[in-house]
């Protein structure tokens, strides 16, 4: 069966629809595909994390603690990966936070995750776990930890 010009790739991962019916459906697959690279970086950082709070306790500021040192913090989609303070159920009552932030459409991301951010927030309990705040990325393209 020959398709011809019916699919074409760009950028090794979009897929056009030339009359088979794809349509819209591979743009939620395409920017799935982006924000999980979100929750890989993500991954990394809080084993960084929960190690760091289980040998030293939750840090006060734990931009200044090091703990991204060695870990990726950027990837071909995510312009960055940083880490803030917030409000936790902890001993000390602080947790830490960390945000995700997509690159522009410019470097080939899609406009729905473009420049936005995604917050994972833990409040430094050991019993308690992560949660994920998509912020302004709709639900439909969440995933992992952040998919409802």
């Amino acid at each position: 069966m020959r398709l011809g010009p019916a699919l074409a790739l760009v950028g090794a991962v979009e897929v056009l629809d030339a009359g088979l019916g794809l349509g819209g459906a591979t743009v939620p697959f395409v920017a799935r595909s982006q924000f999980t690279e979100a929750v890989t970086l993500f991954a990394g950082v809080r084993t960084a994390v929960e190690s760091h709070v289980q040998l030293h306790g939750v840090p006060s500021d734990p931009s200044s603690e090091g703990l991204l040192t060695g870990l990726r913090t950027s990837g071909e989609h995510v312009a960055s990966v940083d880490l803030t303070s917030t409000s936790g159920s902890g001993e000390d009552d602080s947790g830490i936070g960390v945000e995700v932030t997509f690159k522009g459409t410019s470097d080939g991301v899609r406009p729905e995750l473009a420049g936005k951010a995604v917050t994972f927030t833990w409040d430094g309990t050991v019993t308690s776990g992560w949660t994920c705040a998509p912020g302004e990325v709709k639900q439909a393209y969440a995933t992992g930890i952040c998919a409802e």
